[in-house]
C-alpha cells in the first residue's frame, strides 16, 4: 500500500501542475479546480465515503474540467448571455474531459465521475440525462462542490456570490439539479458552525433539530440571535474539549509554578523535577546542545543547562519541547499539513530569537518560544473543528484572503485571539500568551499593547513575515506585511542586521527539527523558495528603499533580479514594476501615466501596485478601470506568486 501511495503522489502532482498551467490562461479560473478538489474531499469525508472511493473522486475532481482547454476562450470571456449554439459547445467540455482523462487513466469509475458531474438529479442534465440514484454518488458530490465553488468565484458576466447566496441556490435546487442528500451535507457542513442558520429558515431541512428550532424562532439578545449564540457555544465547547485533551503534562505545570519567581526558584528542586521524566530531559538536552544556543562546552545535564541557559531559558526550552511533542503525532487530515506548519513555526522561532539577540530588545529564549508557538491556535481549531476548519482553510486559499480574516468572519474568532483563553487555561507564561493572541493585531491598534510585550511581539511579527517570504510556510495561507518604520526604529533593527540571517534559515530549520526529534518529512523544507524559471528584472519602488520589506526577500528568493528604484520608470520602458504605493500621489502619478497620450501603447499589466489597507475604494475602482493590477495589504503569498507568474508569462510572450 505504501509503495502504491508513493507511485500515486508524483502522478497527482503532475496532474495538479497540468491543471494549474491550464487555469493560468484565465485569471477567473485561477485556483478554481483546487477549490473544487478541496471541497469535494471534505464533503466525501463528511459523508463517510470509503477511502478507495475518495481517492478516485479526488482524481476525478482534478480532471473534471480539463476539457475546457479545447473550447474557444471567447466562451469564458463573454460578458453577456450565451447563445444556444454556445451553450451546446460549452456542454461538450465534459466529453472532452472524459476523452483527455481516458488517455492517461484506465479506471472506468473515475471516467464515469468526470462524464456525469453535470447530470441533474431530475434527469434534465447532460450528457446522458441520468437521474436520481443512477448518477454515481461521487458525481453527485462533485456536482455540488463544482457548483458552490463556481458560484463563489467571479466570472466575466457576474461578480462572485457570497457563501450564503450560493448555499441558498443549492438548497433550492435540491431534488432538481442537486442530490438532496449531498446538498444537505454541504449545508450542514458549513452552517453547523460557519454560518448563522437564520439565513436558511424554511429551507435548511437537514440541520439538527436543536439548530432548526433556534433558526425558526430566533430570540434576540442585543444584536445577536440565539442561533449565533448556540454556534458560538458549540465552538467554545469543542475548544474546551481540546484544551482538556491536550492539557500540558504535570511536569510542565510543576516547572511553571516553580519558576514563576526566578529569584526565589529552588534550583535543585527544579533539576530533580525535570530529571524525573528521563525522555523529556533527554530531548531538552539534545535541543540545548544544538547550534541554536551556540553555547561553549557540552551541556550534559539539566543542572548544567540551568547554569548555562538560566532558569528562564530552561523554562522556555521545556515548554517548546513539550508542545511539539504534544502536537506532532497527528496526521495531516483536513488540509493543515503538520510538516509545513512546524517548518514555518521553527523558521519564525529562529528569526524571532535572532532578532531579539541582535537588538537586545527581548529575551532570546522567550522570543524563540513565542515564535515557535505563535500559530498554535491553527492546530487547536483543526483538532476542534475537523472538516469544518478544512473548509475555512480552503476558502482562505481559494479566495487569497488572510486566514485570520476568514476565521473571524465565519467563526467569530481567529486562531490568534482564541489563544488568549486557551493559553491561560494551559498555564502558559503571560508574555507568550499575549504574543500568540496579538500577532495578527492591526498596526493601528499596536499602541495599546503593553510596553513589556511590544518588543517580543515585533520580533515574532518580523520573523513571521520573513519566514513566509522565504517560502518556509504554506504558500496558500501565508501573508507578507511590512512593519511600520516607526516600530522598526523602536525595535532597533536595521536591514543590514537581518539580511545575513536569511540564507541559512532553511538549513537551520532542518537541524532544529532533528534536535526536537522530528522526522525529515516533519521538518524538511517542503517545497523550496524558488519558483520555476526566473522572470526578467523587476523594478521595485518602495518608500523606504526596501528596508525591512519582506517583498524584496520574496522576489529574490524566487530567482528574480530586484532593482530598487526611487522614481517611476520613464514612459515607454519595457519593464515590470512593482510599486509600494503608500502615498496617494504615487497612485495618481501611475494613473496619469497610463492615460497619457504617449503611453497609450504601454501594457498596463507591467505594473503591480501594493496598496495599504486604508486606500479609498474610489481609487481602487480607478485602477481597475485603467487595467492596472493591484493588491491590498495584507498581501498573501499566493497572490504575490500569481503576480510573479503573470510577469513570467509576459516575459515568455516577448521571447
Amino acid at each position: 500500500m505504501k509503495h502504491r501511495t508513493r507511485r500515486r503522489r508524483p502522478f497527482l502532482d503532475s496532474l495538479r501542475s497540468m491543471i494549474e498551467s491550464a487555469e493560468s490562461l484565465d485569471r477567473h479560473f485561477i485556483g478554481f479546480t483546487k477549490g473544487v478538489v478541496d471541497l469535494t474531499e471534505t464533503l466525501a469525508a463528511t459523508m463517510s465515503l470509503p477511502k478507495r472511493d475518495r481517492r478516485r473522486l479526488r482524481v476525478a475532481a482534478l480532471l473534471h474540467d480539463i476539457g475546457r482547454i479545447r473550447l474557444p476562450k471567447e466562451l469564458f470571456d463573454k460578458e453577456g448571455a450565451l447563445s444556444p449554439s454556445e451553450h451546446e459547445c460549452l456542454r461538450s467540455h465534459v466529453l472532452h474531459s472524459e476523452a483527455m482523462a481516458g488517455r492517461i487513466l484506465s479506471d472506468g469509475e473515475i471516467l464515469a465521475l468526470i462524464r456525469h458531474h453535470h447530470e441533474w438529479y431530475n434527469g434534465q442534465g447532460y450528457p446522458d440525462g441520468l437521474a436520481g440514484e443512477s448518477i454515481p454518488l461521487g458525481a453527485r458530490i462533485l456536482a455540488v462542490a463544482d457548483a458552490y465553488v463556481a458560484m463563489t468565484h467571479e466570472r466575466p458576466h457576474r461578480p462572485a456570490r457570497t457563501s450564503r447566496e450560493a448555499l441558498q441556490i443549492i438548497r433550492q435546487g435540491a431534488g432538481q439539479q442537486f442530490c438532496p442528500h449531498v446538498a444537505d451535507a454541504l449545508i450542514l457542513l458549513i452552517t453547523g458552525v460557519l454560518l448563522p442558520l437564520s439565513d436558511f429558515v424554511g429551507v435548511a431541512s437537514a440541520v439538527p433539530q436543536r439548530f432548526a428550532d433556534a433558526a425558526a424562532a430566533p430570540e434576540k439578545t442585543g444584536s445577536v440571535t440565539a442561533t449565533e449564540q448556540i454556534s458560538a457555544r458549540e465552538l467554545e465547547l469543542r475548544i474546551k474539549s481540546v484544551v482538556d485533551l491536550k492539557a500540558l503534562p504535570d511536569v510542565v505545570t510543576d516547572v511553571m509554578a516553580m519558576t514563576s519567581n526566578v529569584e526565589a526558584c529552588d534550583i535543585n528542586g527544579l533539576v530533580r523535577r525535570i530529571e524525573c521524566d528521563h525522555a523529556l530531559a533527554t530531548r531538552m538536552l539534545r535541543l540545548a546542545n544544538s547550534a541554536l544556543y551556540a553555547t561553549t562546552g557540552k551541556i550534559d545535564s539539566i543542572e548544567r543547562a540551568v547554569v548555562m541557559l538560566g532558569v528562564g531559558g530552561v523554562r522556555q526550552l521545556l515548554l517548546g519541547v513539550v508542545v511539539i511533542d504534544q502536537w506532532r503525532q497527528h496526521g495531516d487530515a483536513d488540509r493543515l499539513r503538520r510538516d509545513v506548519f512546524w517548518q514555518h513555526s521553527m523558521a519564525t522561532a529562529l528569526l524571532a530569537g535572532q532578532i531579539a539577540r541582535l537588538t537586545g530588545c527581548a529575551d532570546f529564549q522567550a522570543a524563540f518560544t513565542a515564535g515557535l508557538l505563535h500559530d498554535l491556535g491553527q492546530l487547536v481549531f483543526q483538532e476542534a473543528l475537523g472538516p469544518v476548519y478544512g473548509a475555512a482553510l480552503a476558502e482562505a486559499e481559494c479566495g487569497r484572503r488572510p486566514l485570520a480574516e476568514v476565521e473571524a468572519r465565519h467563526l467569530g474568532a481567529d486562531h490568534a485571539s482564541v489563544m488568549q483563553t486557551v493559553g491561560r487555561d494551559w498555564g502558559l507564561p503571560k508574555a507568550i500568551v499575549d504574543v500568540m493572541s496579538l500577532h495578527h493585531l492591526p498596526w493601528d491598534k499596536v499602541h495599546a499593547v503593553p510596553r513589556e510585550v511590544l518588543p517580543l511581539l515585533l520580533c515574532v511579527r518580523v520573523g513571521n513575515a520573513f519566514s513566509h517570504s522565504l517560502g518556509l510556510a504554506d504558500q496558500g495561507l501565508g501573508i507578507l506585511e511590512v512593519v511600520p518604520r516607526m516600530l522598526v526604529h523602536y525595535l532597533g533593527l536595521r536591514r543590514e542586521m537581518l539580511e545575513p540571517l536569511l540564507p541559512d534559515v532553511a538549513a537551520e530549520v532542518e537541524e532544529l527539527g532533528r534536535a526536537c526529534g522530528l522526522s525529515v518529512s516533519e521538518c524538511g523544507v517542503a517545497g523550496g523558495t524558488c519558483g520555476s524559471r526566473p522572470c526578467r528584472e523587476v523594478c521595485y519602488l518602495s518608500p523606504d528603499d526596501g528596508e525591512m520589506d519582506p517583498v524584496t526577500c520574496f522576489l529574490s528568493g524566487r530567482g528574480v533580479q530586484v532593482r530598487m528604484v526611487r522614481d517611476l520608470p520613464p514612459a515607454g520602458q519595457d519593464v515590470w514594476c512593482w510599486v509600494r504605493a503608500d502615498r496617494p500621489g504615487t497612485v495618481q502619478a501611475i494613473l496619469a501615466s497610463s492615460r497619457g497620450t504617449e503611453n497609450e501603447t504601454r501594457d498596463p499589466h507591467r505594473w503591480l501596485l501594493l496598496l495599504p489597507d486604508a486606500v479609498p475604494r474610489s481609487m481602487r475602482e480607478e485602477l481597475s478601470e485603467a487595467g492596472i493590477p493591484y493588491l491590498v495589504e495584507p498581501w498573501t503569498v499566493a497572490a504575490l506568486s500569481a503576480a510573479l507568474d503573470d510577469a513570467e508569462r509576459a516575459e515568455s510572450l516577448c521571447i
